[in-house]
């Protein structure tokens, strides 16, 4: 079966990465109930990321730096997904 994803209306977002760790969702205050993936792209710095709920830090996590490609997640993933850094995180929702 090919599913096709869909950008949920207006949900394009661009929000600052905090210094300290926190999750996306209270960064954007909530994904639409009908997203079922999520784009996301570092844009004019580095991002720390995590996808399991850890606390992300200039330790732990994965590392998205400004130019990178753009990574698509799960809704659960970017559920449970915590950032920290600096720059922006540039981020679309998407439907089925």
């Amino acid at each position: 079966m090919n599913t096709q994803f869909l950008p949920v209306s207006t949900s394009h977002r661009s929000v600052n990465v905090p210094a300290t760790s926190q999750t996306l969702v209270s960064l954007v205050t909530s994904l639409n109930a009908r997203t079922k993936a999520v784009q996301v792209q570092a844009d004019g710095g580095t991002v720390r990321y995590t996808l399991d709920g850890t606390a992300a830090s200039s330790a732990t996590g994965f590392v998205l730096n400004d130019g990178d490609t753009p990574l698509v997640l799960s809704r659960a993933e970017a559920d449970a997904m915590r950032i920290a850094g600096s720059g922006k995180l540039q981020l679309c929702e998407y439907s089925e």
